[in-house]
């Protein structure tokens, strides 16, 4: 790259930034006040054990617990659409067939609503400013149940209807690993590779223009990008870990295991490659903070021998500066009042182990200030919501 190439580049990532914290501080100025998670369960009747669910309600303020709703247990994420109304999604089987997103009154206590969807096995609502974003499989008919074509499906925030059915090729995935742009309306994804070992083959990566319900542009990302792979968007850079899709601790080459250590930078103009930074291997899912500009990576480990941990990237140096350790990481939620909430619990299908909880860290000191006990899924919050 010339040096005059160089100068606009950097010029552009100055001035995103400044951007970028702008919209923190006015994010900050109308802080979420309530955010909300599901909690998991179990309870004993005639010695058989049944799956328990509740909808907690939070106090932002203080980390307190408000409410708590009891719900169907087969929901596995949770999306606030405004003050009454949370997107509950279930990818297991539920009276609307092969997963369901419905629509939950927390004034009635009741579902009274739900998308009709044309995939299967929601994993998550994303709002987009005017549209709800909800990511699904198109299930290749003939082949095994948890084989499907990526799907986002686009509704309209306040009708419900749908507008856009994006649906990708080949047989890959979408599940939480989508990051939103607000200041550029752009969607980013992640898809993966859900068939059987002999045909894992790469990733997906996409960019979604929210305002036109269009895809802007995808690639091939590699086989390096396997399933719990993660993607965010942090001012002019598009931060990917890979994860190759290994059923155990070994690797089938030496060249698995380098690339199971690298976060990929790539350029979000072209999809281009800008470079690799070498991290702690099994990063998943990554969360930027604009507050700090930060970037929270979380990694997994193959079994409860393995230390398992967050690693704080700044993202001016692209270095390394801290780690906090924590087991079983499910989920990351910033909300603009300077902490970070981790879901460190496994729930249904994970492995749970009851001694989860939402670990609270303060994004300025990196240090865990509470921990909320619970096995929850992510927690939910919406900046609008009071």
């Amino acid at each position: 790259m010339d040096k005059g190439r160089s100068m606009n580049h950097w010029q552009i990532r100055f001035f995103s930034l400044l951007a970028a914290i702008v919209l923190w501080v006015g994010q900050a100025d109308c802080q979420a006040k309530y955010a909300y998670a599901i909690r998991y369960g179990t309870i004993s009747l005639a010695g058989i054990v049944y799956s328990t669910a509740h909808l907690d309600q939070f106090d932002l303020k203080d980390d307190s617990l408000i409410s708590s709703i009891p719900i169907n247990s087969t929901y596995n994420s949770a999306t606030i659409l405004d003050n009454d109304r949370i997107i509950l999604c279930s990818t297991q089987d539920t009276k609307h067939g092969p997963g369901g997103a419905d629509i939950y009154s927390l004034k009635q206590k009741k579902i009274i609503d739900s998308f009709k969807l044309s995939g299967a096995y929601p994993k998550m609502a994303a709002i987009v400013n005017d549209k709800i974003c909800i990511t699904t499989g198109k299930k290749i008919e003939g082949f095994d149940r948890l084989i499907c074509w990526p799907a986002i499906e686009i509704f309209d925030r306040v009708t419900l209807s749908k507008i856009a059915d994006l649906n990708f090729r080949r047989d890959e995935r979408i599940e939480e690993s989508i990051s939103i742009d607000p200041i550029t309306n752009k969607l980013y994804f992640l898809g993966w590779n859900t068939a059987w070992e002999p045909f894992f083959d790469g990733g997906l990566i996409g960019e979604i223009d929210i305002k036109t319900t269009k895809v802007v542009k995808q690639i091939e990302a590699g086989w390096n990008f396997g399933g719990g792979s993660g993607i965010e968007i942090a001012v002019n850079n598009l931060y990917c870990s890979a994860i190759y899709p290994s059923s155990g601790e070994g690797y089938k080459n030496e060249a698995d295991r380098r690339l199971n250590n690298r976060l990929f930078v790539f350029d979000p103009v072209n999809f281009k490659i800008i470079k690799t930074i070498n991290i702690s291997i099994l990063a998943t899912q990554l969360k930027y903070v604009p507050e700090v500009n930060h970037l929270f990576i979380a990694h997994a480990s193959w079994s409860e021998k393995t230390p398992q941990y967050i690693e704080i990237l700044d993202c001016t140096t692209d270095n390394i500066i801290a780690r906090i350790s924590m087991k079983g990481i499910r989920r990351m939620a910033y909300v603009g009042n300077h902490k970070l909430y981790v879901s460190n619990s496994g729930g249904p299908n994970f492995g749970s182990n009851g001694r989860g909880n939402i670990a609270v860290i303060d994004v300025r000191t990196n240090k865990i200030i509470k921990r909320i006990p619970g096995e929850y899924a992510p927690i939910a919050y919406n900046f609008e919501a009071k």
